[in-house]
């Protein structure tokens, strides 16, 4: 359902099954895509080990799998990520901001959250975690700002939704 036949598009980030795909069913492939993606391992593993993250106030360090996923969405660029109840999410999503902004250009991230007590929830766990600032996190909800500097915008899908597509240019991350 991915794929558009009328346009013949499909996203960027299934190229790689494209491929694998094609393959195995004895096509050749000229596979030109660029991938812009010059991610270090283990300059993440050393950056995770000089920062400090809490919680409640202790600090506390991330669980194999919370590291693992922050990897995997940095590796690959593209990526859909599923933890379970309690994995520890808005701390995946916390690390991935910090190192996007540690590591790359200044420009904003979006959350996405599904109601809209995550929003207030998301922005508390992130706080919580000491990765950021009160000022670097813009809650969106009806009748709030849509624009600040903050670095970190938390908004639902369906507030979202409604921005025009010049708003969404200031996002480098989703």
């Amino acid at each position: 359902r991915l794929f558009a036949t009328r346009t013949g598009d499909l996203p960027a980030g299934l190229t790689p099954n494209l491929v694998e795909w094609a393959l195995k069913q004895g096509y050749t492939v000229d596979d030109q895509t660029e991938v812009f993606n010059n991610f270090d391992s283990d300059g993440f593993e050393a950056w995770l080990e000089s920062i400090e993250v809490f919680s409640k106030g202790q600090p506390i360090k991330p669980h194999w799998y919370q590291r693992d996923a922050v990897r995997h969405i940095l590796d690959k660029s593209r990526a859909l990520i599923q933890l379970p109840t309690s994995a520890g999410k808005s701390l995946v999503i916390g690390l991935f901001s910090k190192y996007f902004f540690d590591h790359h250009n200044p420009g904003k991230v979006l959350v996405i959250v599904p109601t809209v007590a995550l929003v207030k929830q998301m922005k508390d766990d992130l706080l919580d975690y000491q990765l950021f600032e009160d000022r670097d996190i813009l809650c969106i909800k009806s009748g709030t700002e849509r624009d600040s500097n903050s670095k970190i915008y938390i908004s639902t899908w369906q507030t979202a939704c409604k921005q025009g597509p010049e708003w969404y240019n200031q996002f480098n991350a989703l």
